[in-house]
């Protein structure tokens, strides 16, 4: 079956027009560039442009707007967006919601070696004060 010239030119037009409305929004997200310190270590990891990586990270991958601070422990862990991870932090085998702020010294890691994934929800804050939070197992161990 044919198409008429009309029918060509209008798919035309709205590829043009849908291609367009994809580059305008992938332009419009402003994010500054990836940094990582100089002392950070960063190992087998997929990092967002807008992070800022002052610790030590492995195997893991990090959405756009974390901060990992100095001192900071990172390794098989997902960290959603603009979460901030602060200095001396230890995390492993988790995901960390988005808007999270962990807190200076807290440790993130399963008490029972056969868990798979540890899980901080979005808009959390994990404070040492907290100490010791959930069962014997997948627990989040938080300490100062």
């Amino acid at each position: 079956m044919e198409e008429n010239g009309d029918n060509k030119s209008i798919r035309s037009k709205g590829r043009h027009m849908l291609s367009f409305k994809i580059s305008n929004l992938l332009s419009s997200i402003n994010l500054p560039p990836l940094f990582v310190d100089e002392s950070a270590k960063v190992q087998q990891c997929l990092l967002s442009e807008g992070c800022e990586i002052y610790g030590t990270i492995e195997k893991s991958v990090v959405y756009s707007g974390v901060k990992i601070g100095k001192g900071a422990r990172i390794k098989n862990t997902v960290i959603l967006p603009n979460t901030i991870i602060e200095k001396n932090a230890w995390i492993e085998n988790a995901v960390i919601g988005s808007q999270t702020v962990v807190k200076n010294g807290v440790i993130i890691v399963s008490k029972d070696p056969n868990a798979h994934l540890m899980v901080v929800g979005n808009n959390v804050t994990v404070d040492p004060a907290l100490h010791d939070i959930g069962s014997k197992n997948n627990v989040l161990t938080v300490s100062s």
